[in-house]
């Protein structure tokens, strides 16, 4: 669809491996797409030309979410520590505001809410610890990403959306979007976004 509008813009190509879960399928052929990736990544660089750039950047994207199909075990423990998300034995640091914070393309970073702002860690994660985030009923943590296609990506499928609102009145509140419930409502985790 983005294509037949224009050019393609960062995360487009992202977004759509992380909905339709593309990570988890290459992972499972990976050692005969591996030696090929590198080809594969010039052959749709070369089809959308003018969006070589991005083309290159979300692939690069898509292939530590393999990388993380293939070595993240099937659950992981997360755990909010103060400024600390503890995610699967590693410490993740939010300590940067969001209201300053410039989140690269399609990247994807842990966030948490602490004394009424939202905080980022500003070290990227893969897709699939995004989305385990995203799974976890508790409102003060989640992910910060630029696009909200991302956003809406790993939040899943009918994912709520949610304004500018603030659920603890702060001014530097973001747009987002949580994981549907099923049953109704939604889960309490946060895909935060800029644009």
């Amino acid at each position: 669809v983005a294509v037949a509008d224009g050019p393609l813009v960062a995360g487009d190509v992202y977004a759509m491996s992380v909905t339709l879960y593309t990570a988890a399928v290459i992972a499972v052929y990976w050692d005969d797409v591996s030696a090929l990736w590198n080809d594969i990544v010039d052959v749709f660089s070369d089809a959308f030309s003018t969006s070589s750039t991005v083309i290159q950047d979300d692939m690069g994207y898509v292939e530590i979410d393999v990388i993380a199909e293939l070595t993240l075990p099937a659950t992981i423990e997360i755990e909010k520590r103060g400024e600390v998300l503890r995610i699967g034995g590693e410490d993740y640091v939010c300590n940067v505001v969001a209201s300053v914070f410039s989140p690269s393309g399609s990247k994807i970073y842990p966030a948490i809410i602490l004394s009424h702002r939202v905080y980022v860690c500003p070290t990227n994660i893969p897709s699939k610890i995004a989305i385990y985030i995203m799974m976890i009923d508790e409102g003060d943590i989640g992910i910060f990403t630029l696009k909200s296609n991302i956003a809406q990506s790993v939040a899943g499928g009918g994912a709520v959306y949610h304004p500018n609102e603030s659920h603890t009145g702060d001014f530097e509140y973001f747009p987002h979007y949580h994981r549907h419930k099923s049953g109704g409502g939604h889960v309490g985790a946060h895909a935060w976004f800029l644009i």
